[in-house]
């Protein structure tokens, strides 16, 4: 629409009857002192919805009674697709994360892992979640002949940044399987270092 098209035409113009029920609910709020903008659709010239952020806003006369109101409305046309985008790139991500072989992870400079995939159920017979908020739950299920060896060596990715390693790791049904472990390290924006990323193979069933 053009501004003048718009100028003294009712609201239906713009809004279907949901929308306008809505209007009319957040207007008995913001005359009750309820200011909080919120979201709704609105309807094109063409007939298309379009999502926006509506942040209505009441004018008052001398002695505080509402004359009118005004608002701000932002198109959110944008962000939405965005975000379907976003959405649709991170279930692509999860599904090839899950179906590959490589088991992908990522740890704090304290080892404590803050994501694993969720092919690790599969080769190992954990869920992602067990790995995540216990520092001991990895390191519990290393090989008794391997956990010291394996342990020491994690400071080596905090000092060199890369760390490549073959252990036994115990899988849920109580056996073990040879694992490669090939892991680096993300620095953050000051160079420091900030967390490890890295990959588990199985090399042996």
């Amino acid at each position: 629409y053009t501004p003048a098209e718009l100028l003294g035409q009712p609201s239906s113009l713009l809004y279907d009857e949901a929308a306008q029920r809505s209007l009319a609910e957040q207007w008995k709020k913001r005359q009750a002192g309820s200011v909080a903008p919120y979201e709704l659709e609105m309807r094109r010239k063409d007939g298309q919805g379009i999502p926006v952020f509506l942040s209505p806003i009441p004018y008052r006369d001398a002695n505080g009674e509402v004359l009118g109101r005004a608002a701000v409305i932002r198109d959110l046309s944008t962000l939405r697709r965005v975000e379907r985008e976003l959405a649709a790139a991170r279930a692509r991500l999860e599904f090839l994360l899950a179906s590959g072989p490589a088991m992908i992870y990522a740890k704090q400079a304290d080892g404590q892992p803050t994501f694993v995939s969720g092919n690790v159920a599969r080769a190992l017979g954990y869920a992602p979640e067990d790995f995540l908020g216990d520092l001991e739950f990895w390191a519990s299920r290393l090989h008794p002949e391997d956990r010291e060896r394996v342990l020491a060596s994690q400071a080596v990715l905090f000092e060199r940044g890369k760390l490549v390693e073959e252990y036994r790791i115990r899988t849920a049904d109580g056996s073990y399987r040879w694992i490669r472990d090939d892991a680096q390290m993300v620095l953050d924006a000051a160079g420091a270092p900030g967390e490890g990323i890295g990959a588990w193979v199985a090399v042996t069933d």
